[in-house]
């Protein structure tokens, strides 16, 4: 049937016709909307096959198009009118999802500078700390963690030769499985880099550089500085920062429910990862579920404190080994927290069963001599 007897006023456009467009009326009836053209023929584009979208710049232009490149477009908002009086199943998830794009688009709009100068207002980039960062960290899944964790540290692994010797791998791979068994897989990246550090991204990939492995006495202490790592991780420490760092951009993003703009800023921002360093308050939470986590896995839970304790007293020995640095510039180690670092292994004593880590050390550590890698490409 036909809705009333109402016509509007549109266009019909398709390589059939002449010019390949037609000026025409609209009908809407109970199967489709028919287009009506000059010389008394009709063409017609059935509900179950009609998308809808809006063009201009002030979004006036309705379109009505179908899988064969039918178009029917119309400035008379009259004929959504007519649409909604049929009651028809299809035109009303059509008009939803009409309804919910045009929503979107008011919350950018309108909403997105609102909410810009309220932040301002209440000052500034402190509007995205606390409640909104974990807002924020809801709204964007763990699957990104990963996609920013690939993006930000292929900019470190481009700074040394990547070594894929089993001796060494192997074994690191072995640590890391004891600490965190059956959770979510981990990608471990070797650089042959003399400083001694190691650096977490999100989503799961640590970059462990040769230099701490040199400089580690024990498999067990190696596998403290992994464990405070894994901790960073779990906790989205660097997605906590580099939603800090982009500040009140993505904050609004999250505010408005637009989880893809939050992704690509997420994204775009990633290779400032390397720039950032964790706060006190990070290191503190790291250091917590790290020791606790050597606990769970039966590990010498004193192998964190003791490596971290021995390069410091070296760096103050020293008076600054540039290798040493690297890896205190990125965890700063006070008096007051090396101690805390001690009285936690001291509360966290290994699990009941605890065993050894089976490595082979002295392998890893031959492996590491400069004879015994492979020269360049």
């Amino acid at each position: 049937m036909t809705v009333g007897i109402l016509t509007r006023n549109g266009r019909a456009l398709h390589a059939s016709l002449p010019l390949g467009r037609s000026e025409c009326v609209l009908v809407v009836d109970a199967s489709g909307i028919t287009a009506r053209l000059p010389g008394g023929d009709t063409l017609q584009i059935p509900f179950a096959h009609m998308t809808h979208l809006r063009q201009g710049t002030r979004q006036q232009i309705l379109v009505f198009e179908s899988p064969d490149g039918l178009r029917f477009t119309t400035e008379d908002a009259g004929i959504l009118a007519d649409l909604r009086a049929l009651s028809h199943p299809a035109v009303a998830a059509m008009l939803g999802a009409d309804a919910t794009r045009r929503l979107g688009a008011w919350r950018r709009k309108v909403l997105l500078p609102l909410a810009a100068l309220v932040a301002l207002v209440v000052g500034g980039t402190a509007f995205v700390f606390g409640p909104l960062v974990d807002l924020v960290l809801a709204l964007v899944p763990e699957s990104v963690d990963a996609q920013v964790g690939e993006v930000a540290s292929a900019e470190v692994v481009k700074s040394g030769r990547r070594l894929e010797d089993a001796r060494i791998t192997g074994p690191l791979q072995v640590m890391v499985e004891r600490l965190r068994p059956g959770g979510p897989a981990i990608r471990l990246v070797v650089l042959e880099r003399d400083d001694v550090n190691a650096l977490a991204f999100p989503g799961g990939t640590v970059v462990v550089l040769t230099g701490l492995l040199q400089r580690a006495e024990s498999p067990e202490e190696v596998a403290g500085v992994l464990a405070h790592e894994l901790a960073h991780v779990k906790r989205r420490h660097s997605m906590r920062m580099l939603v800090q760092r982009l500040g009140i951009v993505v904050a609004l993003g999250a505010l408005v429910g637009d989880v893809s703009a939050v992704t690509g800023l997420l994204l775009q921002g990633a290779a400032t990862l390397t720039q950032l360093q964790f706060s006190r308050g990070m290191e503190t939470e790291a250091d917590d579920d790290g020791v606790r986590l050597l606990a769970a896995a039966g590990l010498d839970t004193a192998g964190l404190s003791a490596f971290f304790g021995r390069l410091a007293k070296e760096e103050e020995q020293q008076g600054g080994d540039s290798s040493v640095s690297a890896l205190l510039g990125t965890h700063p180690l006070s008096r007051e927290r090396m101690e805390r670092i001690a009285e936690l292994s001291r509360e966290n004593p290994p699990a009941a069963g605890a065993a050894p880590l089976n490595v082979d050390w002295s392998a890893l550590r031959a492996a590491l001599a400069p004879e015994a890698r492979p020269a360049p490409r």
